[in-house]
């Protein structure tokens, strides 16, 4: 809670116009979240805030690093997040969140606390599939699914009916004839019915 508290804004004491504010964030920010998707980073948060009679218009740049863990081979690595974003308070009778971007606050609220939206931004930039780079360029080779077009390797593969029959010609000009097993002889024989 005591994290929390150091991203409090006091909009009731500010006056219209334009505020920055700035943020360091390192592994207490993640620690203070629970079932965080990121337990350490180092990152530059500036907020730049336009304050109005009726809105309050927040720019959100947030840059740095945070450390993922990597899917396939259990390493630590740096993911470098560089994340603008946009928050606009309206005020109104309750609090709600109209969209990702609007978000009413009730009139008379005297304080945003910028700590969950940080985070969120922050948690949205993490990859579905964390890959150290020493696997990046692999991994566009895993993508291909190559039983995707096994029709083809047999397509390839198919005798025409005219390659067939000089199959069978060149096999019975030769002097020694290997004995075919049962099963195999049942299937050529369904083969060459159906080339029919």
């Amino acid at each position: 809670m005591k994290e929390e508290r150091l991203y409090n804004i006091d909009i009731f004491g500010l006056r219209n116009g334009k505020h920055d504010f700035a943020y360091e964030i390192d592994d207490r920010f993640f620690a203070a979240m629970q079932d965080s998707l990121v337990e350490k980073g180092t990152l530059k948060v500036n907020v730049a805030l336009q304050k109005s009679e009726n809105m309050i218009v927040m720019q959100f740049d947030i840059k740095g690093e945070i450390t993922l863990l990597c899917d396939r081979s259990l390493e630590e690595f740096q993911f470098p997040i560089d994340a603008p974003n946009r928050l606009v308070f309206k005020f109104g009778e309750s609090f709600k969140e109209v969209s990702d971007e609007l978000i009413v606050l009730a009139t008379g609220t005297a304080t945003i606390n910028l700590f969950q939206y940080i985070y969120e931004f922050i948690a949205v930039q993490v990859p579905f599939k964390k890959l150290h780079p020493k696997f990046e360029l692999d991994d566009s080779e895993d993508d291909v699914l190559v039983y995707g077009e096994v029709h083809d390797y047999f397509d390839d593969e198919e005798e025409t009916e005219d390659e067939a029959d000089e199959n069978k010609s060149s096999a019975s000009s030769t002097s020694i004839e290997e004995p075919i097993d049962p099963r195999f002889a049942a299937l050529l024989k369904l083969k060459n019915n159906n080339l029919q």
